[in-house]
């Protein structure tokens, strides 16, 4: 049944329970487990008095939240249908038979029980979103807030208790009723169909908070079905009636949320911090094979990711975030054929046009539509720039019209309107040499294939993609191909908008099957070449009326088990790992679950094909059995190669595939034969000959010459495993080239980044470390971790903060850099009046500085930053510096009263000398905004409340404008009432911050020269 304790290693365990008890802790204080169900009660029963007469608006408010909370659902229109205290009939279906998994079973059970646990984690973390709407929970009762925190505290705490545990479990199985009630909450997904076609979360919950857990719980029921979108229905079926029971709950509840938590840490601390990639992120997560799934959940709750983990993250997030705003220009109306335009950075810089000029062209063209995105039309602008020097030629095929085409005006970017442009640029094709170039580079690195492999099935496609953007339509007749065999063949993620034509969008295995599958490459064989009739060369375990089964583990046999014919003298059939001179075996065979071959001949069935000469009229008188590392595990493929079939177990291979019954029962008693063989030592020397991963064990086996192959290969692009990292200054000098050096000092040399823990214990190596990178390698792009700094000498300190000054704050720059390069760096930031914290203002020298600095600490007084979010110890564990942030937030009427008349006057000479100039933006954000009324009367705009938080740092429901003179209130602008029908009409916000709802837009009162808002990082 999937209990934690045997799946996950022993020091996983110790973890999540360390977790647990300090947050049993947190929640709960000292209170015993009476006194938590007695509090409990009380405040359940005192939140259900006062909101039974605010249902509508709670439920519409819990709608809401979650929107905020998770993106997705308004991306991806999801519809939320949420009610408190009623128990709709939907959820009244009955409770699938219970079922334990089998044995074959037991890794999907496993999944199903992680991502469980993640969803129970995700929902608990999402039901204290409320917070974000502490105002307008206050206007239904002060007293609210408050008992929603206790409550949500007392009901998700008590999971950390074993106590509390042991009674629910004692109450599942002895009265599952009452068990099921308590819960005091359901949620369900609804999946399309041709009847209804929106996706639909279903959740009711006793209260408020409750019903915020659980419209959170069934989003992420949604995200969940990709962790077994391969699996067929039967098996998905039992994964989850063997896991999803009522008992198992309590330990997903406990553990959950620190499993979610390690991701979202990961996601925080990356590049991709943006909450509308996260439930994106998990799904492919979850879509990882279930041992590679396992082995990232506890890493990542150990937080011992491995290199090639670390790496997947790494891309995985940057295709979502260019998937997302590939889908972001389609809303805009950007179509794919100018898209390569948007998802990169153009870096050439514009050989003709000011930025003066840019600005006006853009300023003339939002004349006629204001709805012009102006990062676009600069790119327009600036990809205009770049080709219209050879526009001359290619008159004849781009979109111009005849106006533009007389006096060479298609030259001059002030002849053009902006359609005028997006149809230019759109009608320049994107040239063929550069997709394959870009598909066959992002094969290469991101799925480790071979650059040959890659190459061929890239050309390959090319050559064919015309053949299935019109088989779509009517089929292939020649190849036997209906529109629908065409179809089942494209990923569903790839059928929307023709994304499908595009190699660059496809995943390399779904790329290689479905060429593979539609149109086979049936090599030729040169006249040297055996016919492969696989005889006396191969390697035969099985021969009994005329059902033969051959061994290949080994590419050569794999390549001589496919026959030739002698006319043509193309092999038979289109298994890739069988052809000459461009095979695969080496990309499946080095896949984590280094996969066996083994071949099927039945010799008794016919390998006619059918009329159309294209498929085989029996598909199953040949096939390719792989048999997975676990001997539990198989893949099957038939002898017309339309894709590999997945199979969790020997005896669901005719469930899995469409074996006919006559075959299944001549291979059915054969299991013993399919064993998996571990990689030989030939093989092994192949991995790190073509770039894959070895493991530790692996790579001890290596000679001495081979292992500083390995070490110079994977080093030069950063990859060495983590586990062969810890121990490489480890291993003892060796001479190379007459010289005494180590495997240490060759992966150094060779670019290899090391986290400092691992040399910190080796200070001779950590300085040579810290020199060679900051003497080897470019500043700008590739900074070294903060905690070797203090190898380096004073002039390259100097270097260092002054080429990675967003990577630096005042802490850091304290911490781990010298004191001239402390004293310059807070002599720079006071000098350009950026954010400085309270105690630099004792660092600074000039007086006046000084003095207007001691102010400015009292302006951001409210102000929320950190250092990166990491300890010194996670710092060590990194190979560069996180980024520190700042969120900005403005001082209250109140606090801002208590200013001396002078500072408020040195406030208003400071906003009136910096207003609009970029350089001073740091310090803009610290001071207020003003008010001018029409007869030419200031005054400073405040909040008269604390500010939110998140995303709407200057959001507050109630603001007003003040003289600065005697700080006397002018006029209030507050939020409307809740129940007014025009609450949402109206959003006053300066540039795209919102700053508070309900209200008549603010803007004609606000001075046109204050800056632009947007969140700046320190």
């Amino acid at each position: 049944m999937a209990e934690y304790k045997d799946f996950l290693q022993q020091k996983t365990l110790d973890n999540l329970s360390s977790k647990s008890a300090s947050s049993l802790k947190q929640m709960l204080g000292d209170k015993n487990l009476m006194q938590i169900m007695a509090e409990s009660s009380e405040v359940f029963r005192y939140i259900q008095a006062i909101e039974r007469n605010y249902i509508p608006e709670l439920e519409t408010l819990a709608v809401d939240i979650v929107k905020k909370l998770f993106p997705i659902i308004e991306r991806e229109n999801i519809t939320i249908n949420a009610k408190i205290g009623e128990r709709s009939g939907v959820f009244d279906q009955e409770d699938a038979d219970d079922e334990e998994g089998t044995e074959d079973n037991i890794d999907n059970n496993v999944k199903r029980r992680l991502i469980n646990a993640i969803s129970q984690g995700a929902s608990i973390r999402g039901a204290f979103g409320f917070h974000l709407f502490n105002d307008n929970i206050d206007k239904i009762d002060d007293t609210l807030v408050s008992k929603y925190g206790k409550l949500l505290k007392q009901v998700f705490g008590v999971y950390d208790s074993d106590e509390a545990i042991a009674m629910f479990l004692n109450m599942v199985a002895n009265n599952p009723r009452a068990a099921q009630a308590s819960k005091g909450g359901e949620s369900m997904v609804f999946i399309p169909d041709e009847e209804d076609p929106e996706i639909t979360i279903y959740a009711y919950g006793a209260n408020f908070p409750i019903l915020l857990h659980e419209i959170v719980k069934g989003l992420y029921e949604l995200v969940s079905l990709q962790g077994f979108r391969d699996l067929g229905p039967d098996q998905a079926k039992k994964a989850a009636q063997s896991v999803d029971k009522l008992s198992n709950e309590p330990e997903d509840l406990r553990y959950g949320k620190f499993i979610y938590d390690a991701f979202n840490e990961i996601l925080a601390n990356s590049n991709y911090n943006d909450p509308s990639i996260r439930e994106f992120f998990f799904a492919e997560i979850y879509q990882l094979e279930n041992t590679e799934f396992l082995s990232l959940v506890e890493n990542a709750i150990n937080n011992e990711l491995t290199s090639s983990q670390k790496q997947w993250i790494e891309t995985t997030l940057r295709d979502i975030s260019s998937d997302l705003k590939a889908d972001d220009y389609d809303d805009l109306g950007i179509d794919e054929m100018l898209r390569p335009l948007f998802l990169k950075e153009i870096k050439t810089l514009l050989k003709e046009y000011s930025e003066k000029f840019i600005s006006d062209t853009i300023d003339r063209w939002k004349q006629e539509d204001p709805d012009i995105n102006s990062d676009i039309a600069k790119r327009l602008i600036t990809r205009f720039d770049q080709i219209k020097s050879g526009l001359s030629s290619k008159l004849n095929v781009v979109a111009l019209d005849d106006e533009l085409k007389k006096n060479n005006n298609y030259l001059n970017l002030d002849k053009y309107s902006y359609s005028d442009l997006v149809k230019l640029i759109k009608s320049i094709p994107e040239k063929e040499k550069n997709v394959k170039k870009q598909a066959i580079n992002r094969f290469v690195d991101r799925f480790e294939v071979d650059k040959p492999t890659a190459s061929s099935y890239v050309a390959r496609f090319l050559a064919n993609r015309d053949k299935i953007k019109f088989g779509l339509k009517d089929g292939i007749p020649e190849l036997g191909l209906s529109p629908e065999d065409i179809k089942n063949s494209i990923p569903n993620y790839l059928q929307g908008g023709e994304k499908y034509y595009d190699p660059r969008n496809w995943k390399w295995e779904e790329f290689e099957q479905t060429l593979d599958g539609l149109f086979p490459l049936q090599k030729t064989v040169d006249d040297t070449t055996d016919n492969n009739s696989a005889t006396a060369k191969g390697d035969k375990i099985y021969d009994k009326d005329g059902f033969e089964i051959w061994k290949g583990d080994d590419v050569n046999k794999c390549i001589e088990y496919n026959p030739t014919n002698p006319e043509t003298k193309r092999k038979k059939y289109g298994w890739c790992v069988t052809q000459p001179g461009n095979t695969n075996y080496d990309y499946y065979r080095f896949k984590e679950n280094r996969p066996t071959f083994y071949f099927v001949f039945d010799r008794t069935q016919s390998d006619k094909k059918d009329e159309n000469n294209y498929n085989f009229a029996n598909p199953w008188h040949a096939f390719v059995i792989q048999v997975n590392k676990d001997g539990k595990t198989y893949v099957v493929t038939a002898a017309d190669n339309r894709g590999d079939k997945p199979v969790d177990s020997w005896e669901n291979i005719p469930t899995k595939t469409d074996i006919n019954p006559e075959t299944w029962a001549k291979l059915q008693p054969l299991k013993d034969y399919f064993k998996p063989i571990a990689l030989s030592s030939v093989e092994k020397g192949r991995i790190f000959a073509s770039g894959k991963n070895l493991n530790l064990e692996e790579f001890k086996e290596l000679n001495i010459n081979d292992k500083i192959l390995y070490i110079q290969g994977k080093a030069s692009k950063n990859m060495i495993g983590d586990d062969i990292l810890e121990v490489l200054p480890q291993f003892p000098k060796i001479k190379v080239d007459g010289r005494s050096t180590t495997l240490a000092n060759i992966a150094i040399d060779s670019g290899q980044k090391f986290p400092y823990y691992i040399l910190k214990d080796r200070e001779k190596l950590a300085e040579r470390y810290a020199i060679f990178r900051a003497r080897h390698t470019d500043y700008g792009e590739d900074p070294i971790a903060l905690p070797y700094l203090k190898y380096l000498d004073d002039e390259t300190q100097i270097q260092y903060m002054e080429k990675f000054d967003k990577n630096l704050s005042y802490e850091f720059v304290k911490d781990y850099l010298g004191e001239k390069a402390f004293s310059k760096y807070v002599e720079k930031e006071a000098k350009n009046l950026n954010f400085l914290p309270k105690d630099a203002t004792q660092y600074i020298e000039n007086k006046e500085l000084k003095k207007l600095y001691t102010l400015l600490n009292k302006l951001n007084s409210n102000w929320k930053y950190s250092k990166g979010h990491l300890s010194n110890e996670e710092l060590e564990k990194t190979t560069t510096p996180p980024t520190p942030n700042v969120q900005p937030r403005y001082l209250t009427y109140s606090q801002f009263e208590d200013l001396s008349p002078n500072e408020r006057n040195i406030v208003l000479e400071l906003i009136k000398k910096y207003n609009n100039k970029e350089k001073y933006a740091h310090l803009l954000y610290t001071l207020p905004l003003i008010i001018k009324y029409d007869g030419g009367e200031e005054a400073f705009f405040l909040p008269d409340k604390p500010q939110g938080t998140g995303d709407r740092p200057f959001y507050s429901n109630s603001w007003v404008a003040v003289r600065p003179s005697n700080m006397k209130i002018i006029e209030r602008f507050i939020e409307k009432d809740p129940d007014s029908e025009e609450r949402w009409n109206y959003n006053s916000e300066v540039g795209d911050v919102e700053l508070l709802s309900g209200v008549s837009s603010l803007n004609k009162y606000l001075d046109k020269s204050k800056i632009n808002f947007r969140q700046p990082e320190f």
